[in-house]
């Protein structure tokens, strides 16, 4: 069996298997921040801000993936179904663009 990335993209997340809506959400958008995709949470409210200060570095897709995994209210469960394929990735700010862009 060969594994082919759409769009010839260096890496996939995907689930090994079904996960509650509620906690995938919350996972994606934990990797989002912690790669710089999304802008950091600026508020007492979350519990799992304090963890990714709004000046740290952005981490590599691999790692973000990993850190994120506690987020999920079932966390061995919910969150040990996202995984990686491919090769790690990092995302940098383009000096043109607000977006981020592959590194």
């Amino acid at each position: 069996m060969t594994l082919s990335c759409p769009s010839r993209s260096p890496a996939l997340v995907a689930n090994l298997w079904d996960v509650t809506d509620k906690d995938i959400d919350k996972f994606a958008f934990s990797v989002f921040r912690r790669t710089g995709i999304a802008a950091p949470e600026t508020g007492s409210t979350s519990s799992s801000s304090s963890s990714s200060p709004s000046n740290a570095p952005s981490l590599s897709l691999t790692a973000a993936v990993a850190q994120s995994r506690t987020v999920c209210n079932l966390k061995y469960l919910n969150g040990a179904a996202p995984v990686v394929y491919g090769i790690p990735v990092r995302f940098a700010s383009s000096p043109s663009s607000s977006s981020p862009a592959l590194q």
